[in-house]
């Protein structure tokens, strides 16, 4: 699958392709992209592949009939006259649309939706396009795709001229409303997403140009200036979101970042045979002795077999740095304090940039003392303390004690305590979550975060993740593959959404044991995939 000059074509191909082999069922695609990115294009190549095994559906289609428009436009803001921003989509309709073709037979015929932009309205049924058959994946793409709402919407200043109307405020509410509660549903159906980043939103306006004088029939560049000044208009409605989605305020998803003549911006990285993302104090590392010996046959194929481990742990970059060595992986980045930073491959922990660690100490020094004497982490013990808590040797406790991303530590007051030392340390952008043993405060950037800015860096491959704790639960549900590392001494995790539908899987046996057996296991999948792909290939 890897391309040794990628296309946003290839690599959307690529990644469905993995998709579609490793999900148990038909999996739900969805891909992001601003306007005049280029979705169309690499979207033409997706059918061209798959020749009407695969469905893909555009948001666009989805968008309520002029009429249903209008009453929003009364009722609400003017500003609803003008398709596009979350709010002006049918989502009962493309649900049911999406309901159907899961369920649908070798038989059945799909209607699907088609709106023409020139009248601005939904074409009637008997002029819907219709899909024959049960596909082997969906695709839903469109602009806002993933769309994050704004967590405090009322404090954020106005972007532009649309956003400065008087009738500005209702039409945004209700946009952040609708992005909060049905358009969250939607994307919550996914199985993942794939962003394309475009390199700034200036960029979206000149494509949003160049896509008018293709509609106009014009040669490139001679767009008339109100006919420019229109556009600059228009794109404003979808300022907001598109920026957001630029800064990564989005669902966790693989993301290829898109150059301004539209290629693939940067030099990824071939495709590994296998992407690997594992916590450790658990999982690869017994809870108890800290051992990886019963690992040792997966850890030699992962050696042998040109795959990336990416060790993922609360642990700090001292430790992770040398276990990686020890492992013979220091050629791979690690994923340390619990998201709070990446080591990169052969880096070592005093070439990290300056840490944010010394903020979230001030933090902790002007909480409220009630707050602050329940709450004893890392930086407050001695070494010989961190030794006693963690079963750690003295050596490895010193280690342990060079945070730079994140403070580890335990709590001992009520929940409602907690709740309210969570609110305050959320203002200085700081947050706490519980793992296997401690709660750890961070600036927010989590192992799932991380595991999707990694496998960005390549060209798509099979990525499994594992753990035992619930700060894992987010990278395992997200990868290809999730492990839950049987931990019977850990929190009890709950049935996950990934495991109705047998993406996600819970180990027979616990730590570094289960490890070895998942991740056979999967080499195995993946080797049977890879040849049934290249059998249809004709290799």
């Amino acid at each position: 699958m890897a391309d040794r000059d990628p296309t946003v074509a290839s690599l959307l191909v690529d990644w469905i392709e993995i998709q579609k082999n490793l999900h148990p069922g038909i999996p739900l695609l969805c891909v992001s992209g601003a306007q005049g990115i280029g979705k169309s294009t690499a979207l033409e190549a997706v059918a061209e592949t798959y020749q009407g095994r695969v469905v893909t559906l555009g948001i666009d289609d989805f968008y309520l009939t002029r009429s249903e428009r209008e009453a929003l436009a009364t009722t609400l803001s003017p500003l609803f006259a003008v398709r596009g921003p979350p709010g002006t989509h049918d989502l009962p309709l493309l649900n049911a649309v999406i309901d159907a073709l899961l369920t649908a037979t070798d038989a059945d015929e799909t209607r699907l939706p088609v709106f023409d932009k020139r009248i601005d309205d939904r074409l009637g049924e008997d002029k819907w396009s219709v899909f024959v058959g049960r596909p082997e994946a969906i695709i839903l793409e469109g602009w806002c795709i993933g769309a994050l709402p704004d967590a405090n919407p009322a404090a954020a200043a106005r972007l532009n001229a649309i956003e400065a109307r008087a009738d500005a405020d209702a039409w945004r509410t209700y946009q952040n409303a609708q992005l909060n509660g049905p358009y969250a549903d939607l994307w919550d159906r996914a199985d993942a997403f794939l962003h394309l980043c475009a390199p700034s939103f200036e960029r979206v306006l000149g494509w949003r140009s160049e896509q008018e004088e293709t509609t106009l029939g014009l040669a490139p560049g001679t767009l008339p200036d109100d006919r420019r000044a229109w556009v600059e208009t228009f794109i404003q409605h979808y300022e907001r979101i598109t920026r957001s989605l630029l800064r990564g305020q989005r669902r966790r998803g693989h993301f290829i970042q898109v150059a301004a003549d539209r290629s693939v911006q940067g030099d990824l990285l071939s495709a590994p045979e296998l992407l690997v993302f594992s916590d450790l104090d658990g999982t690869l590392l017994d809870h108890e002795t800290y051992s990886y010996a019963p690992a040792h046959p997966a850890l030699e194929a992962l050696q042998t077999g040109n795959a990336v481990l990416v060790l993922s742990s609360s642990k700090t970059a001292a430790e992770i740095d040398q276990l990686r060595t020890e492992i013979g992986f220091a050629h791979c980045p690690a994923i340390v304090e619990n998201g709070g930073g990446i080591l990169e491959p052969n880096q070592r922990p005093a070439e990290l940039s300056e840490p944010p660690h010394t903020a979230i100490l001030a933090a902790l020094a002007d909480a409220p003392s009630d707050l602050r004497q329940s709450f004893s982490g890392f930086s407050d013990w001695r070494a010989e303390e961190v030794s006693d808590r963690t079963g750690l040797t003295l050596p490895a406790a010193k280690l342990a004690k060079q945070r730079q991303y994140s403070e580890p530590g335990l709590w001992t007051g009520s929940e409602q305590d907690l709740a309210a030392f969570k609110a305050f340390l959320a203002g200085f952008g700081i947050f706490a979550q519980r793992g296997g043993r401690f709660l750890t405060l961070s600036h927010g950037k989590t192992k799932a975060d991380q595991m999707f800015a990694i496998a960005s860096r390549f060209q798509p491959a099979p990525m499994i993740a594992l753990g035992d704790a619930p700060n894992d639960l987010e990278m395992i549900e997200a990868a290809h593959r999730g492990v839950i590392i049987m931990n019977a001494n850990g929190p009890k995790i709950e049935r996950t959404s990934g495991e109705a539908i047998g993406k996600t899987v819970r180990s027979p046996h616990s730590g570094p044991a289960g490890w070895n057996h998942a991740i056979l296991e999967f080499i195995d999948r993946v080797v049977t995939m890879q040849a049934s792909q290249r059998k249809q290939n004709g290799g």
